[in-house]
C-alpha cells in the first residue's frame, strides 16, 4: 500500500515537472516571437524615418538649385561662339523687361528699317512720338540728308529688314545695347552688322488719343547712337 502510494507520488512530481516545462517552452517560444516583433516594428520606424528624411532632403535640393540656360551664338563670318546672355535668378526676363524690350526693338526699327509702303509712318509718328525733341530733331536732319537719307537711297527700289542678334541692359537699366542685322532686298542686296545704344526713360505723359496707341507707358529715348560692327 505504502509502495503504491510513494509511486502515485513520484507519477504525480514528474507530470508537475513535465507541465513545467511546457510551460517554459512557450513562454521561451512567446519572448522570442515578440522580441522579433519588437525588432521589426523598430527597423520599420528605422526605414520609415530614413525615408522622410530622403524624401526633405530630395525636397530642398529641388528647391534650392536652379536651372541656368544661356544663349550661344555663332559668328557667321568668323564662327567664333560667344556667350550673348545668360539667364539666371538674378537676370530673369521680368515684364519690365520685356516691356522695355518691345519699345527699343520697336524704335529701332522704326528707325533703321525702310519701305516705301510704311517708312512715313515710322519716320513721322513712331520715331516722333518716341523720342525726345532733341534726339527726334537729330533724326530729321539725317533724313532730309539727301546724301545719307534712306528716303533718297532706296525709293521705291529696295526694302530693308531688321534681325535682332541680342540685347542687353547696363546695371541701371536704362540703357539697352543691340546688335542687330540689316538686311536689304531689291535693287540693293546687302546684310551689315550694327549695333544700336539706346538711352531712355520711361514716366508718366500727357499725350493724345493717338499718341497713346503708339506709347502707352511713356517711352522717350533721349540718347540714340548706331555704329557698324567690326568682326574680328
Amino acid at each position: 500500500m505504502l509502495s503504491k502510494l510513494k509511486n502515485k507520488q513520484e507519477l504525480t512530481v514528474k507530470s508537475e515537472d513535465v507541465v513545467g516545462e511546457i510551460k517554459n517552452w512557450y513562454y521561451d517560444r512567446y519572448s522570442i516571437v515578440l522580441l522579433q516583433r519588437n525588432l521589426l516594428v523598430i527597423v520599420l520606424i528605422i526605414v520609415a524615418l530614413g525615408c522622410l528624411v530622403g524624401v526633405i532632403y530630395l525636397r530642398e535640393i529641388s528647391l534650392s538649385r536652379t536651372i541656368k540656360p544661356f544663349v550661344i551664338q555663332v559668328e557667321d563670318n568668323t564662327g567664333i561662339t560667344t556667350v550673348v546672355d545668360s539667364v539666371s535668378s538674378s537676370n530673369i526676363i521680368t515684364r519690365n523687361e520685356s516691356i522695355k524690350n518691345y519699345f527699343v526693338i520697336k524704335y529701332i526699327r522704326a528707325r533703321e528699317t525702310y519701305s516705301e509702303a510704311d517708312y512715313k509712318e515710322n519716320y513721322d509718328n513712331i520715331a516722333r512720338i518716341l523720342s525726345s525733341q532733341d534726339v527726334y530733331l537729330t533724326f530729321r536732319r539725317y533724313i532730309g540728308d539727301e546724301k545719307r537719307s534712306p528716303i533718297t537711297k532706296y525709293a521705291d527700289k529696295t526694302v530693308t529688314t531688321m534681325q535682332v542678334r541680342s540685347i542687353q541692359y547696363n546695371d541701371q537699366g536704362d540703357v539697352a545695347t543691340v546688335r542687330f542685322k540689316l538686311d536689304e532686298a531689291g535693287r540693293l542686296n546687302g546684310s551689315y552688322n550694327k549695333i544700336a545704344t539706346v538711352k531712355f526713360s520711361i514716366s508718366p505723359m500727357t499725350v493724345s488719343k493717338e499718341e497713346m496707341f503708339i506709347n502707352p507707358i511713356g517711352f522717350k529715348v533721349t540718347s540714340y547712337r548706331v555704329d557698324d560692327e567690326i568682326l574680328p
